[in-house]
């Protein structure tokens, strides 16, 4: 096991900063919409949204892995810009209220109230 003294100061700092964070507890504001991206506390650690009914539609690029292996990189980036742009635009044609691109992933997530284009998303993407 590595010792306090072995972890440099700057990355000792970080964690003592988090573990204090941790032990002082976190705020939890329930959200009966998905807020706006600007009311979303990403640089507040001690709160955090809680969205209880929320409807997520995430796809993945089957074969993504194999397909880089594969091809040159020109071929690759334009496969995952036709598959990620074309996601996100029909995304946003069914009104998701939050849309996010992770690598090869993209997800919506669409208010309880939408689950009528929600499914329909999924339909199309």
């Amino acid at each position: 096991m590595i010792e306090k003294t072995q972890i440099p100061e700057q990355c000792l700092r970080i964690i003592e900063e988090e573990v204090k964070t941790f032990e002082d507890g976190t705020s939890i504001t329930i959200k009966n919409n998905v807020p706006d991206t600007s009311e979303i506390p990403i640089t507040n650690p001690k709160m955090w949204l809680k969205i209880p009914d929320v409807i997520c539609v995430f796809v993945d690029m089957k074969g993504s892995t194999q397909l880089s292996a594969s091809m040159h990189d020109h071929n690759t980036a334009g496969a995952y810009q036709l598959f990620t742009g074309t996601a996100v635009r029909l995304f946003h044609e069914f009104q998701a209220e939050y849309i996010d691109v992770k690598g090869d992933g993209i997800f919506g997530l669409f208010n309880k109230t939408q689950p009528y284009r929600s499914l329909a998303s999924s339909n199309y993407i």
